[in-house]
């Protein structure tokens, strides 16, 4: 008996093992890829234009993971390229990607519209925050048409917070990004 239950507990280990090893090479390809697709919509806003670049995202797929590598962009513009033109751009239009497929789709899938609809939630807080010069982010310059951008999409953030009904914390991001975003524009 007890030699079998050291030989179950060793299976059960090295299938964790397994498992993590698994996981961790996914994370990595995932990481892979979405650096691949930044350094692609970079080239296509170099070398074509911005709408060159919009159709290349919006040809990724099915619409949550567009919508999630839009988010992904906005993030990676700001974080790692310090390019808060692209990311004004790309927000932009992943929002109003997310916005109009979930309008496309409420009917037939009314959870993967209401998911289509978070997204565009989080991108829009993204958006606002990132146009918002309080953080003083190094490399980041905020002129006063990105305050513009920001307080619109504070306020696309707010009503979707109600809209959803995600609860007080992302209602309570929701005032505290549109009321930072009329600070900064009374300065």
């Amino acid at each position: 008996m007890q030699k079998k239950l050291r030989v179950s507990f060793c299976l059960v280990i090295i299938l964790g093992i397994m498992l993590s090893l698994q996981q961790v090479l996914c994370q990595q390809k995932d990481t892979e890829d979405r650096a691949m697709v930044l350094n692609k919509v970079k080239a296509l806003l170099k070398e074509n234009d911005t709408f060159k670049a919009i159709e290349y995202i919006n040809d990724q797929g099915e619409p949550q993971t567009v919508a999630k590598i839009y988010s992904n962009l906005v993030n990676d513009f700001y974080w790692k390229a310090k390019a808060l033109s692209e990311v004004v751009t790309i927000a932009r239009a992943g929002i109003q990607y997310c916005l109009t497929m979930a309008q496309e789709i409420a009917k037939e899938d009314p959870e993967k519209a209401v998911q289509l609809r978070f997204t565009a939630k989080i991108i829009s807080y993204n958006l606002a925050s990132y146009t918002w010069p309080g953080w003083d982010e190094k490399g980041i310059s905020i002129s006063q048409s990105d305050l513009l951008v920001g307080l619109d999409a504070a306020k696309l953030n707010l009503r979707l917070a109600f809209e959803l009904k995600k609860g007080a914390v992302p209602l309570s991001m929701a005032y505290w990004v549109l009321g930072a975003q009329y600070l900064a524009l009374a300065n």
